[in-house]
């Protein structure tokens, strides 16, 4: 099965086929070619988080509709699972392979949930402060797209603009970092910003690695004193890390303000180049990929034209 990732750029052009197909012919075969895909069996269109913010985020309850309803349609509920779980796993496998642990047999498919939070928060870590009721529970397993699409809809409005504040100031911090930096590379080469956005990633991250060490049961001596190849590798070899670092560089490297759709871009790249078959985004960002050698690296298929899918997932 393909495995097929949409910018919410794109998922709102889909949007806009789905309303349209009734008096443009040309949108109506968009809108059919990716059913049939999705029908086929043979390709899916998982959401990444930040296509589930971007969604959230639209105050016009029709139109939010109207996006959730292909969203959730063509995903079929389906989700890549969130930073955290990815992270953790990428990071981990790292590990396993440099300490030479035996490895852990786990499924292919591991990145893809049919439950909507993963996309943010994997279950384990899920605090609802009550038990999720057996009619929710039953909702998600049996019928993930319509669970999906009633979150998106139905989620009262003061919660949802809480969440949708609370990622954006987190948003903004990261934001605040990559200018303060922007600014303080700006004098140095490619080689020198890379070694500096390392550090700084390598810093931002390091509870996680050592959460991921804990986790793995590696004695705290072992880990600390792994050689400086090891710590290279937590950003150089992890694949979510990586892409963030080499898309971060491409952009602080041009002379434009960074904005938060930026950094949101770089989320969505980074949560789903290392796994998708393809990849459709806006052209900027499916510029900057090529630039950075990451189809090539992850033998994934870049595009910024829907267009495109039929011929790239009978490849």
């Amino acid at each position: 099965m393909k495995t097929v990732a949409l910018d919410q750029n794109k998922w709102v052009e889909v949007a806009i086929a789905w309303t349209r197909q009734e008096v443009n012919p040309s949108e109506r075969d968009k809108l059919f070619n990716l059913v049939n895909l999705a029908n086929s069996g043979a390709v899916r269109f998982p959401l990444a988080f930040t296509n589930i913010y971007e969604t959230m985020k639209i105050s016009d309850a029709s139109r939010r509709s109207q996006i959730a309803y292909v969203q959730a349609a063509l995903s079929k509920g389906a989700v890549f699972v969130g930073r955290k779980q990815q992270r953790q796993k990428e990071v981990k496998d790292l590990l396993r392979r440099y300490f030479k642990m035996p490895r852990v047999e786990e499924e292919q498919d591991w990145y893809v949930s049919y439950r909507f939070w993963e996309a943010a928060v994997p279950t384990d870590d899920l605090d609802l402060g009550v038990n999720m009721s057996v009619e929710l529970s039953t909702l998600v397993n049996t019928k993930p797209a319509e669970a999906l699409y009633s979150y998106l809809t139905d989620t009262d409005n003061a919660t949802r603009a809480r969440s949708v504040r609370e990622y954006s100031a987190g948003v903004g911090e990261v934001l605040a970092r990559i200018e303060k930096r922007q600014k303080l590379c700006r004098q140095y080469n490619p080689s020198m910003r890379r070694r500096v956005l390392s550090v700084h990633m390598f810093m931002e991250n390091q509870d996680h690695f050592w959460k991921a060490a804990d986790d793995l049961g590696l004695p705290v001596e072992k880990f600390r004193d792994g050689e400086d190849s090891m710590k290279r590798d937590l950003i150089r070899s992890v694949p979510c890390l990586f892409i963030e670092r080499e898309l971060a560089l491409k952009i602080e490297a041009e002379d434009t303000k960074i904005t938060e759709n930026d950094v949101r871009d770089i989320l969505f790249m980074s949560t789903t180049l290392p796994y998708a078959d393809v990849v459709v985004a806006e052209k900027p960002f499916t510029q900057r990929a090529r630039q950075a050698g990451l189809h090539k690296k992850y033998s994934t298929a870049i595009t910024s034209e829907l267009s495109d899918l039929t011929s790239l997932c009978r490849a």
